[in-house]
């Protein structure tokens, strides 16, 4: 049995979500009557282990953004605590739990300091990263708490590619249509925004009124689905290409949202209480989501 990815205190539900995306396409991922119990635990040992991480191949700390490169199998996750951004070669290698190849934003891995000295930024250094990417070309983008959005190129090239305005970190990327990159990042305004930048990292506002927006996706109409709250309610947001909003899928935790194939849509929820337990929901939406690959 494989020890599993370790992770600290809690496995944020993108992971979660993750997993069930790669069973769903492969064919594996199924439903029938009464509870439904997990077969594999990631981040711990066991299912009775919360222990925190190490810094090492295996460990994380509070991971949350993750992309999956379908072309070639790749998988990246954001180790926001450790300041570094983790690869696997092999999306069966890290569904089993086995250790990274790759490790972007630290020297090492066995480093985690923010900026890697806890210094000023540079071109090789991240700082509490969050939202991952890839483009249509295999190019992958990190955002991170300073509204910074730096790409990486295959040959491992770092360069920023777009900063957001003073105070709104880049938490949740997704690429959509014409290989625009909408970016949105909570804060404690009622009123935040979605973001488009273009392929030349020219940034715009893309819809103003959303509060705490965090998950996003986009369908293969253009329209951009977030989870956010509309007019006091939370749940998931659609906004058309005319820049209509929508509250498509109602909830009071809904944090996280991704596409699957046949219309189909998996709903994260993030409750910091026992009762009711953080989930990862399967929702029939009749609804294709755009694909970069």
């Amino acid at each position: 049995m494989h020890p599993g990815l370790r992770t600290g205190w809690f496995v944020l539900a993108a992971l979660i979500a993750t997993q069930l995306m790669l069973a769903a396409w492969h064919g594996v991922l199924r439903a029938g009557a009464g509870p439904l119990s997990a077969d594999r635990v990631m981040g711990q040992a066991d299912f009775i282990k919360n222990a925190p991480n190490l810094v090492d191949a295996i460990g994380m700390n509070a991971p949350a953004g993750v992309a999956i490169d379908v072309a070639n199998g790749h998988v990246l996750v954001a180790d926001s605590q450790n300041n570094r951004v983790m690869g696997w070669f092999s999306a069966h290698s890290f569904a089993a739990g086995g250790a990274a190849d790759l490790v972007i934003g630290q020297a090492d891995f066995y480093s985690g300091q923010i900026n890697r000295t806890g210094g000023s930024p540079s071109a090789n250094s991240l700082a509490t990263p969050r939202g991952v990417a890839f483009d249509s070309a295999g190019n992958l983008y990190v955002g991170d708490r300073s509204g910074t959005i730096f790409k990486i190129a295959q040959d491992r090239q770092i360069f920023v590619f777009a900063t957001l305005e003073p105070s709104v970190a880049a938490y949740h990327l997704a690429f959509g249509i014409d290989s625009t990159l909408y970016v949105s990042g909570p804060t404690t305004s009622s009123c935040d925004n979605v973001y488009a930048i273009d392929r030349d990292g020219a940034t715009t506002v893309f819809y103003h009124g959303l509060g705490r927006p965090q998950g996003l996706a986009v369908d293969i109409a253009g329209s951009v689905y977030v989870a956010a709250s509309l007019g006091g309610r939370r749940g998931v947001v659609r906004i058309s290409t005319a820049g209509e909003a929508q509250l498509v899928i109602a909830g009071s935790s809904i944090v996280g949202f991704t596409f699957i194939p046949g219309g189909n849509a998996l709903v994260a929820t993030l409750n910091p209480h026992p009762s009711p337990a953080s989930a990862v929901y399967h929702v029939a939406l009749g609804i294709e989501g755009w694909r970069a690959f």
